[in-house]
């Protein structure tokens, strides 16, 4: 019996989709170590490669056809998108992309999709500047904001609440004291 992990039984599209956790966390290592200036291949660079990525392996990419290739290249280059663009919300990094030997672009992943790749592809992986707050900072900031406002809120409707009911305790009380108090007679002037 083959093991469904491993080897597919089926080789539709659903499969080309597919990722396994195993892979996803080699990626983020890889990105983790470049982050911290400590990955083997090049301290801030990460050499991330495209069997990974793919379910199947190098296995696949070794069976494909040009075709198949090309699709598994694409199949790669949206699998590392997605974890680069989660990676720079959470880690609040910036990746930039080796397009020639030793230069590197900076990519705007909010905007931007890394390019197909069938082999490897070298990401070099910084902090985030201060000034550059990630869509994350931003949304964390206004719940926050919010958190705050309601509270402000909830501690005047408890205030206002206080003040009704010291003023109907007063009113209550100015009722009680007019009833209990016997009422004078007016004289006639005669």
């Amino acid at each position: 019996m083959e093991d469904p992990v491993t080897e597919p039984e089926t080789t539709d599209a659903t499969d080309s989709f597919l990722l396994t956790a195993d892979a996803a966390l080699s990626v983020w290592s890889d990105l983790e170590e470049a982050l911290a200036g400590k990955n083997g291949f090049g301290g801030d660079v990460a050499e991330i490669y495209a069997y990974l990525l793919v379910f199947g392996g190098v296995n696949r990419f070794r069976s494909a056809d040009e075709t198949g290739m090309a699709e598994l290249a694409a199949i790669a280059g949206s699998h590392l998108t997605h974890i680069a663009r989660r990676f720079v919300t959470l880690r609040k990094a910036t990746i930039a992309i080796e397009e020639r030997p030793r230069e590197f672009r900076p990519l705007d992943l909010s905007v931007e999709s890394l390019p197909p790749f069938d082999w490897r592809i070298h990401l070099r992986v910084t902090p985030a500047e201060a000034s550059e707050p990630s869509p994350q900072d931003a949304w964390n900031k206004l719940r926050a904001d919010f958190g705050t406002l309601m509270n402000r809120c909830m501690d005047n409707a408890r205030s206002l609440q206080q003040l009704t009911e010291q003023l109907q305790q007063q009113q209550a009380k100015k009722h009680r004291n007019k009833k209990s108090k016997p009422k004078k007679a007016r004289r006639r002037a005669s």
